[in-house]
């Protein structure tokens, strides 16, 4: 009897066990059918199996050994085939905000806007504001709506030698919470940039780009008035988050084409030199630093365990500790919490040398409209100190050392950073500009650019101070030209400036301090060069530049304040000209009182003659060893020069 009832007993347990996942199976497939996704979870608590249903679901959070997740319609059916006692989370059918939506015209930070209502808002920004920010569409979503990004500078048209710091939300459909903040903060710092001076630093030093949309359709799925029936996913069905090229799984990481929101944004990255940024989520409360793919941790993670502190720290201060208290007091390692493949967090971090966190801001996937005030008070001032990490660590700019034009070459600190990670980072390529966020600390980093001369630098670090250190690099196939100038009178070094010029245009200007041997590096070729002594006398040559070799350049020269005569100035007559083998020299009583210097050389520049006379008067000199020709006879003096050409003749 007993065998019999224990039997009973097993196969009703069967019997509901399969009943279950039927019922899980149908129910599963409605939420497919009518959204494109389904929303389940799963007891499971092995880090292997977790890390491979990553790489066929879109892990949303693991609360103990429960994993919940979102999956399409593919990723569904791999499921299958992988687990199958998942438990299906209806969506919630509830609509707060569909009513309220349709009755309010204009959109305020108390409720979810239409999406003509964010669209107009943006723009409104740029109307009352129109030096400080601007309104980028950067492309458009598979539907059609606008990827819209906010740039706030106060130079707002002009791409300058800053660092550029990047905001970005709702790249899931279904967390709108952080939307609404990113309208806010914007609007915040527009409002307040005359009135409050740490804000006005902000805004005057760096150019933030805030995308408060990342996936519009999925936040309007259903209807472009209400986010109720908002997705996780794009209008096809695919996670933009698990869509990004991944360094674990390559280019195409969750299987499906790369789409075209995931495409816009990769183009708009590609433009831009980011040197901080955030991704904003909700569905949990975390700030969760790199990586999502690896277990490997940043070359940085100090860096970044610092900031997510800060972050947390400032929010549990706003929030009477009620806020941002789970995992590690409010930050998490991406890996250590769940592997994901695909996401942008890790592209930016890796494929484009930024520093990306991503910030989860409530608990539920939905903030209700009650709580969005709640949500700006614990929020808004970390999300300003956040971007006022910009203003300190390293900067500069990175030039040409001949030219001085600015260079995209790599920032590379020894013994710190990863070279396969890419945690290095690159100068801005249209104006040099550099920007190294890094905890106190000193530290040497070599810059390098192919073509050019590698070159280590030291620098130390302080918390809460900003190091400005320009660098110039040498480029490659250079030789030396060496100036020896020194007063054609008394022998002593003369100041001077060495200019090279192209088409009447000086692009490279040197100063000589005094230092009568002056070398200067030069790309092998020819310049045209220009020794300037003052405002009158200036001396032009050309030279020859020629790799690892060094071009000696030595002139007697007139010294600051001398001035150049003429012959028709009475004041000097040369005769004859042309000549045959002498030429006689007549100054007035004053020159006559002056020590003279003449030099005469080749039409090359060769010099072929040099005599120094004191008390000069009318007296012939012999050039009869010159051959016939032309030639350039100087004639120099305490407070005056003469440049004449001569001519030989038989």
């Amino acid at each position: 009897m007993l065998k019999k009832i224990i039997s009973i007993l097993l196969i009703t347990l069967i019997f509901n066990n399969i009943y279950c996942q039927e019922g899980n199976y149908s129910v599963a497939k409605k939420e497919l059918d009518k959204r494109g996704e389904v929303y389940l979870k799963i007891k499971l608590d092995d880090k292997e199996k977790i890390n491979e249903l990553s790489k066929i679901v879109s892990i949303s959070n693991i609360k103990n050994d429960t994993v919940f997740f979102f999956a399409n319609k593919k990723g569904f059916e791999k499921l299958g085939k992988y687990l199958n006692d998942y438990i299906v989370i209806p969506y919630d059918k509830s609509n707060p905000t569909e009513t309220k939506l349709k009755k309010k015209e204009n959109l305020d930070f108390g409720s979810y806007p239409s999406y003509s209502q964010y669209v107009q808002f943006m723009y409104s920004l740029q109307d009352k504001f129109p030096n400080l920010c601007k309104v980028y569409e950067i492309g458009q979503s598979v539907n059609g709506k606008k990827l819209l990004f906010l740039k706030i500078s106060d130079n707002v048209s002009k791409h300058e030698a800053e660092p550029e710091l990047m905001y970005s939300a709702a790249i899931h459909g279904n967390e709108p919470g952080s939307y609404v903040l990113m309208l806010r903060l914007s609007d915040y710092l527009l409002s307040n940039y005359q009135s409050d001076n740490f804000i006005r630093t902000l805004i005057d030093n760096t150019q933030i780009w805030i995308n408060p949309l990342a996936n519009p359709d999925g936040m309007y799925a259903l209807s472009d008035n209400s986010i109720y029936g908002g997705t996780r996913f794009n209008a096809n069905g695919v996670d933009i988050n698990r869509n990004f090229p991944d360094y674990v799984l390559g280019n195409n990481p969750d299987g499906e084409e790369q789409q075209k929101e995931t495409k816009e944004f990769i183009s708009f990255f590609k433009q831009h030199n980011f040197i901080l940024s955030a991704n904003f989520h909700s569905g949990t409360e975390v700030l969760n630093y790199p990586y999502d793919c690896l277990a490997e941790l940043h070359a940085d993670n100090n860096y970044f365990v610092n900031i997510c502190r800060k972050y947390a720290d400032t929010a549990h201060v706003y929030s009477n500790n009620t806020y941002m208290t789970a995992y590690n007091n409010g930050i998490t390692n991406g890996y250590a919490w769940y592997s994901v493949y695909g996401g942008r967090q890790d592209y930016l971090n890796i494929f484009c040398n930024t520093k990306e966190v991503t910030i989860e801001v409530d608990n539920a996937f939905i903030t209700p409209e009650s709580d969005l005030d709640q949500l700006w008070l614990h929020n808004y001032h970390s999300l300003i100190n956040y971007f006022a990490e910009a203003l300190y660590g390293a900067n500069g700019l990175i030039t040409d050392s001949l030219t001085n034009k600015p260079l995209h070459a790599k920032f590379f600190i020894k013994n710190r950073d990863n070279e396969v990670l890419n945690s290095f980072i690159y100068s801005d390529s249209s104006s040099g500009y550099y920007h190294k966020l890094i905890e106190e600390g000193q530290y040497q980093a070599t810059i390098s650019k192919d073509g050019y001369l590698s070159k280590d630098v030291e620098f130390i670090v302080t918390d809460n101070d900003l190091l400005n250190q320009n660098i110039q690099l040498i480029p490659l196939n250079t030789g030396n030209v060496c100036f020896n100038i020194i007063d054609s009178i008394n022998d002593n070094p003369l100041n001077y400036k060495i200019m090279l010029y192209q088409d009447d245009v000086v692009f490279k200007t040197y100063t000589n301090d005094s230092n009568p041997n002056y070398c200067i590096q030069l790309t092998e070729g020819n310049y045209n060069v220009i020794i300037e002594i003052d405002s009158i006398n200036k001396y032009y040559l050309n030279l020859n530049c020629y790799k690892d070799s060094t071009v000696n350049i030595e002139r007697k020269l007139l010294g600051e304040g001398k001035q150049k005569i003429t012959e028709n100035n009475n004041t000097l007559s040369i005769y004859p000209n042309p000549f045959y083998n002498h030429i006689n020299l007549t100054f007035d009583e004053y020159l006559q009182k002056n020590k003279v210097s003449l030099e005469i050389k080749s039409i090359t520049g060769s010099l072929l003659y040099n005599k120094t006379i004191d008390n000069f008067d009318a007296q012939p000199i012999d050039l009869s060893f010159l051959k016939q020709g032309i030639y350039i006879l100087n004639i120099s003096g305490a407070s005056f020069f003469v440049t004449k050409k001569i001519i030989k003749i038989q």
